[in-house]
């Protein structure tokens, strides 16, 4: 697509109805479509718990049902977002009897300007602390190293069994992997 039109002052973002859509309320936004919201993930087992993410931002946590929002990033790798528009993807299980696991997947440019290719994180801590979950092998046709290809802002899919938190799945934009 190409904008014809100039940007509009309307917010993107995550937005509430409590009325069957004939309202709505901004929970978390910006007026930059360039950061606008790409995915959100509630907590099975506590609705009240959210994880956001932001188009080339970040990702962040709400523990009041989206009344309030913090940055949830805790010691992923640091990357300059918004060059390449890192796009994450959030997924979460919650089994009944064990904590919940988030994923995150991403591709992104460090604060140098080194290009990493997509890998997935686990957290079991609510985003206080990641892991890298991509797994083993690192390369070849069964690695999810790079599992987006270059078009992770755009096919980058990621969903964990809501049943089994050891298992995720991802979107693979490289079909000849």
């Amino acid at each position: 697509n190409h904008r014809t039109t100039a940007p509009t002052d309307v917010p993107y973002g995550i937005w509430e109805s409590t009325d069957g859509a004939r309202t709505w309320t901004l929970k978390k936004g910006t007026t930059d479509q360039l950061h606008g919201a790409t995915d959100l993930v509630m907590d099975p087992q506590d609705p009240n718990k959210l994880w956001a993410a932001f188009w080339g931002d970040a990702i962040y946590k709400s523990t009041d049902g989206g009344a309030t929002w913090a940055k949830s990033l805790g010691n992923l790798p640091a990357g300059n977002f918004l060059e390449g528009g890192t796009r994450f993807s959030l997924g979460i299980s919650h089994p009944a009897g064990r904590p919940n696991t988030l994923y995150v997947g991403f591709d992104y440019f460090d604060l140098d300007d080194v290009y990493h290719p997509s890998r997935i994180f686990k957290s079991v801590d609510d985003g206080t602390t990641w892991t890298d979950a991509t797994g083993s092998p690192t390369s070849g046709p069964d690695s999810a190293v790079g599992y987006c290809g270059t078009q992770c802002f755009y096919d980058n899919v990621l969903a964990p069994d809501p049943k089994n938190p050891d298992v995720v799945w991802v979107l693979n934009a490289d079909v000849s992997k």
